[in-house]
């Protein structure tokens, strides 16, 4: 079961496209950066309610950044590897938008990034 999660992960964030030069450029529709890194390659299971990992939020974070960012880039429990479909600078963009979470995106209250 687990492993059937990771991969379905790993699907969903290859399958969502785009490159990593575009997903970190400013929008001029005023989405805060990292959001749209957040909702390609995180919040199938982080949102509200997160259904395999943590919600992440400032709090979360706070004290445990190069923690998170060794999950993020090497994996490991249910949470895939995503040192081959991210950036460090996309690593960097999604952890300066936790940062400035006070509660975790829900679908609901996360705007859409323009493609």
């Amino acid at each position: 079961m687990r492993l059937s999660r990771a991969l379905l992960a790993i699907v969903l964030a290859a399958s969502a496209g785009g490159g990593g030069a575009r997903a970190t450029e400013s929008s001029p529709t005023g989405v805060a950066p990292g959001t749209r890194e957040f909702q390609r390659y995180c919040s199938a299971c982080h949102m509200t309610g997160g259904r395999a990992g943590p919600e992440l939020t400032k709090d979360f974070l706070s004290g445990r950044e190069i923690e998170v960012r060794k999950k993020i880039v090497d994996g490991g429990g249910q949470m895939p590897a995503f040192k081959y479909l991210l950036s460090s600078q996309q690593t960097d963009v999604i952890l300066s938008y936790l940062k400035g979470l006070d509660k975790p995106p829900s679908l609901i209250s996360t705007p859409r990034a323009a493609p």
